[in-house]
Formats: C-alpha cells, structure tokens, sequence
C-alpha cells in the first residue's frame, strides 16, 4: 500500500507526463523520414540544453519580486506552456498520411469530416 506521499508523488508524475510527455511524440511526427531516429532526441536534448539556465532565471526573477520563488516558477512555467501552445496552434498537422512515403491513406468515414491535407516537406 503506497503512503500518502508515494499517492500525491504518483499522481504528480502522472500529470507532467501527461502534459509533457506528449512533446517527443510530436517531435517523432514533425521529424522528416531520413531523420525521424535522431531529431527527436537531439530536439529534445536541445531543449534541456535551454532548460539548463531554468534555476538562474528563476533566482534572478525571485530576487526582483522579493525572494518570491513561487511567483518565479509560476511565471517560467506559464510563459514556457504559453510559447508550447502558441507553437503548436501554429504548426500544421498533416492527417491521414503513412508515415516513410508521404502518401495519403483512405479516410475512415469516422474522420470524413476534417479536412486532410498533403503531407510534404514543403508544406
């Protein structure tokens, strides 16, 4: 039986995995097909490479709010799902496309209300 802070540990895993872990996935998809084993994780690392100066910036906006470390983090972790969202709303999703020929798959009458669009490198 877990302990009530192994439950809220679990639960918090939980969440950033869920809002979070989708990220790679949609690196994997946005990734051309001679590169799809390697962008991801070189994405992503870069992404951790500009994560890394996260606790200076946090300290530095602290300092300038009075020691607020809560504030800090609140509005490091808004701006960064700002940016995310703002990212993604701009990206374009090519459905219905097989993945290595770039070719179009039947649409399943369940899906024939959106509107699939030619995948391509230079959509």
């Amino acid at each position: 039986m877990l302990k009530p802070a192994d439950e809220k540990s679990e639960a918090r895993s939980c969440a950033l995995q869920g809002a979070w872990g989708v990220i790679p996935a949609h690196l994997n998809e946005l990734s051309p097909d001679e590169a799809r084993g390697t962008f991801p994780g070189l994405v992503y690392q870069l992404g951790n490479l500009l994560a890394s100066a996260n606790a200076t910036i946090q300290a530095g906006i602290a300092v300038d709010f009075g020691d607020n470390y809560g504030l800090a983090l609140a509005l490091v972790a808004g701006s960064v799902a700002v940016i995310i969202a703002v990212l993604t709303s701009l990206g374009v999703e090519a459905k219905v496309v097989a993945f290595g020929d770039g070719r179009r798959l039947p649409v399943p009458p369940s899906l024939s209300h959106l509107q699939a669009r030619r995948c391509s490198t230079t959509d």
